[in-house]
């Protein structure tokens, strides 16, 4: 257990000599808004395995050097989540990632295995699970927990290379290049803005104002949430957002009359939601995200040509070695059918048309005709 800043620096410049580092992270996340970092794992072969306490090191000194090193491979499985937690513990954004989740899916595997499910697959390697659900935080740490956690990173390396022959030797080298140089984009990084929040919610059926409402309503929880690092639940709830939307109060007297919402919710936040009603009322037409994502209002013609564009691109996909699920999911190829027929002026989402997706589609085009 690395506890000093030396240690973690001295074991940071061997992890960049290296030239490739297995990273794992364990966290607590329950009563706050951002996951509470207890652990690091970082391994650079089977048997150079390290934990980080990050409860002693919270910003994780010499990491970030790692993390944004071109030259230092970093191996992780299903890498969004931690990386954004430590980059946001860093300060510094990854680079050259290889995430063994998202290269099964160009190695014809599916794209959604766990770590688990992979090695035992791959490797024929057994992990035991049983304590996904740790408190990180707690110290010491039990045996059980070292021992899960040095597991959680002792066979990325050798993952990592049966993954990469395998996606060549079905002729996806340079598509899994690809795919994990996405991997390089600050956005992933970043606190998920309330635009992305508010197109969760069911709102494609809300009347225009009330639209307004929820959005206003969604982008100032969430910037309270994470101004006291509190979960959003716990400032307010999805269905108090939603039935305030839904009623539409026009003032004070009709919060009141709002069904559905909690009395001690209303009584803390009475003066914020009539900032927020105040503030929806201003929001000029078509600024907010579009909401209007409902299956059921495409034509017959249009869904149709929707499920054979998935049927055939699941086929093309399937004969390549790849996870039809990593090619885009149903509201994508709903955005590209409805541009293709012109039953939309949005261009469909841009990875669909670069890249290794785009050859595919062409391919699949290409046997069309």
């Amino acid at each position: 257990m690395i506890t000093t800043e030396n240690e973690l620096q001295a074991l940071c410049r061997r992890a960049r000599e290296h030239g490739r580092v297995a990273i794992d992270t364990e966290f607590f996340w329950e009563r706050t808004f951002y996951p509470q970092l207890g652990v690091v794992q970082i391994g650079l072969t089977e048997d150079d395995l390290h934990l980080v306490d990050a409860v002693a090191l919270p910003t994780l000194p010499g990491l970030g050097e790692v993390l944004a090193d071109p030259d230092t491979e970093l191996i992780l499985h299903d890498a969004v989540q931690d990386l954004q937690i430590l980059a946001r513990h860093t300060g510094s954004l990854p680079r050259r990632v290889f995430d063994t989740r998202r290269a099964a899916g160009l190695a014809g595997l599916s794209s959604t295995l766990s770590l688990a499910n992979l090695l035992t697959d791959q490797l024929a390697v057994n992990l035991a699970k049983a304590e996904t659900r740790s408190n990180w935080l707690q110290r010491p740490l039990s045996n059980e927990q070292v021992e899960y956690a040095l597991d959680d990173i002792r066979h990325l390396p050798a993952l990592c290379d049966t993954l990469r022959a395998r996606a060549t030797g079905l002729g996806n080298g340079d598509a899994l290049a690809e795919e994990m140089q996405a991997y390089d984009d600050p956005a992933i990084y970043a606190d998920a803005l309330p635009e992305a929040v508010y197109t969760r919610f069911k709102a494609s059926r809300l009347r225009p104002r009330q639209q307004a409402l929820l959005y206003t309503l969604v982008a100032w929880r969430e910037e309270k949430a994470r101004r006291r690092d509190r979960p959003r639940g716990h400032i307010m709830q999805n269905g108090d957002l939603m039935a305030i939307a839904q009623h539409a109060p026009a003032d004070d007297a009709a919060l009141d009359g709002v069904r559905g919402l909690a009395r001690n919710t209303l009584q803390r936040h009475r003066q914020a939601i009539l900032d927020a009603i105040a503030v929806a009322d201003q929001l000029p037409p078509g600024t907010l995200p579009d909401a209007d994502e409902a299956n059921d209002r495409l034509g017959a013609a249009i869904k149709q040509k929707i499920q054979e564009r998935q049927q055939a691109i699941a086929s093309l996909a399937t004969q390549s070695g790849i996870d039809p699920a990593l090619v885009g999911t149903k509201a994508d190829i709903t955005a590209l059918v409805r541009f293709e027929t012109g039953d939309t002026a949005s261009p469909p989402p841009r990875r669909l048309t670069t890249g290794w997706r785009a050859r595919l589609l062409a391919n699949q085009s290409s046997e069309a005709r």
